[in-house]
């Protein structure tokens, strides 16, 4: 690393590319970075069976994952002694990264982008950090017995996410991005939105699948043969979504069961992108958002149809409100959250 500069090492899943967005972030703050990527465990045919039917097999294999993650981080913190480590998700730090840390003047950052409830190396793993941030705002409570947490949700990375410049026209009514095979409450939401809007086209993009694959048939079997909803089963990179919300009138945004509060990368992606976002989350608790402009927010299905409907309708009033949302969202990039992290270090 170059002498002089102020380095950071960043750590954590290769999910989705969010490590390397975040590790440009700190780039453009002028650090030197340098980022590790955990390694998953990959799982044979009978270690998948025993995976998904026993509860003791997946603590064991989840423990096992924790522990190289750790190991891993130890060795690069060994050799690199950056400035600062930031943990993008968990690592439970062992006692000798602590003290290299601490003898070496490394500070380490943890930032959570998954719920402590549902992870619990989060709590374990918080009280070894200097600074501890998390996405979801039921966590501080509890994370607030060992240390000292502050709230800070996810972002989006404006070299993926932005308004095309004179607007495509909008071709799709409705789209939604994301998982439906382990969402039960995804997939019956958009069959009751195919049900009640006929004559609108909706179009889902989730997980990628063989031709032959049986999630196929439950496409089939959740939908049957609908004209008006389009299901896509490939993987996408960011800029392929940016294009999806760019042209579509209605971006539909469901979260998943172990999010309480929080709000999920794809709310900033959609409203970064300049799209109408419609969401089961308030984001009261996000600067720029807290009157409830810039997004709709719906509390059932029921709500959900009525704006689905008004929304369609009044092309003027959604564009108000996207607008609004696009706006607010220049305040809550990649780049701003590493400045604040790096503003707490200093």
């Amino acid at each position: 690393m170059a002498e002089g500069r102020r380095t950071i090492l960043v750590a954590g899943p290769p999910f989705r590319g969010y490590l390397g967005m975040i590790a440009d972030a700190f780039t453009k703050c002028g650090l030197e970075t340098a980022v590790l990527e955990w390694q998953y465990m990959k799982r044979n045919l009978g270690e998948e069976i025993m995976y998904y039917s026993s509860q003791g097999y997946r603590t064991r294999l989840g423990n096992a994952r924790d522990k190289a993650n750790a190991l891993a981080l130890e060795r690069a913190v060994l050799d690199r002694s950056p400035d600062y480590v930031l943990v993008v998700k968990a690592a439970d730090l062992t006692d000798k990264t602590v003290a290299h840390c601490a003898d070496s003047g490394t500070k380490t950052v943890l930032w959570a982008y998954d719920s402590a409830a549902e992870f619990p190396v989060i709590g374990r793993a918080a009280p070894k950090y200097d600074l501890v941030y998390t996405y979801e705002p039921a966590d501080i409570e509890a994370l607030s017995r060992t240390c000292f947490p502050k709230l800070l949700p996810m972002a989006f990375d404006p070299r993926y996410y932005f308004r095309k410049t004179g607007r495509e026209s909008k071709s799709l009514d409705i789209c939604f991005v994301g998982a439906v095979d382990m969402y039960p409450q995804r997939r019956r939401l958009l069959r009751h939105i195919s049900d009640r809007l006929r004559e609108k086209t909706i179009g889902v993009w989730t997980d990628c699948a063989h031709w032959y694959s049986h999630k196929r048939v439950r496409d089939m079997l959740v939908f049957g043969p609908k004209r008006n909803v389009e299901i896509h089963r490939q993987t996408l990179d960011h800029a392929s979504i940016n294009d999806i919300y760019n042209r579509s009138r209605i971006c539909v945004n469901v979260h998943h069961r172990q999010s309480v509060r929080a709000v999920n990368p794809r709310t900033f992606e959609i409203l970064g992108s300049g799209g109408l976002l419609i969401t089961d989350r308030r984001l009261d608790e996000i600067e720029g958002f807290e009157g409830g402009e810039g997004y709709v927010h719906y509390s059932d299905e029921a709500e959900l149809m009525d704006w689905l409907g008004m929304l369609l309708e009044d092309d003027q009033k959604s564009q108000r409100i996207a607008d609004a949302g696009h706006l607010a969202a220049g305040t809550h990039t990649y780049e701003q959250r590493a400045q604040e992290i790096l503003d707490a270090l200093r």
